[in-house]
This record gives structure tokens, C-alpha cells and sequence, in this order.
């Protein structure tokens, strides 16, 4: 969580293309918390504001729509976060 923090905070551009995809695997990954869920999301917004053709909307809507099924109420408003950031 604090590493997804620190990702999100640093604004480097050859950092940002390189941790994007991990950052979007933990967003996705049935496996992690709802904690690191929602950091990811609020981490993958950041680096999309930084760098907008990072992420596919076309690709990545099924994870979007698979994420606001969730129940817990952080990772909904982190994720309708990250769509609007994305519209």
C-alpha cells in the first residue's frame, strides 16, 4: 500500500511506463486486499493524469466493470475515481 503511495507521487515519466502494468495487476488481481484494491486504483489515476495513453479503456473496461462489483465502499469510490479519470 505505502509502495503503491510512492509510485503514485513520483512523477517520472520512464517510471510511470515502466510500474503502470504492475500497478494494474494488483488493481486486478482476485488475490489482494481491498486496501492495496484501492491504492492501486488512486495510483493508476495519478499515472494516467501523468500519462494519458498508459491505459486501453477498451481493454481494461472488463477489470473496471469486474471492480465495481466489489463490495467494499473504497475500492467502488477509488474505482469510479479512476473511470472518470479515464472519460
Amino acid at each position: 500500500s505505502l509502495a503503491l503511495c510512492s509510485i503514485a507521487n513520483i512523477s517520472g515519466l520512464e517510471l510511470v511506463q515502466a510500474l503502470h502494468v504492475e500497478v494494474q495487476h494488483n488493481l486486478v488481481s482476485k488475490s489482494s486486499s481491498p486496501n492495496v484494491k484501492k491504492k492501486a486504483a488512486l495510483c493508476l489515476l495519478r499515472l494516467v493524469r501523468a500519462s494519458p495513453n498508459l491505459v486501453a479503456g477498451r481493454e481494461f473496461a472488463p477489470h473496471i466493470a469486474q471492480l465495481l462489483q466489489d463490495r467494499h465502499l473504497g475500492v467502488l469510490t477509488s474505482t469510479m475515481s479512476l473511470l472518470n479519470g479515464l472519460a
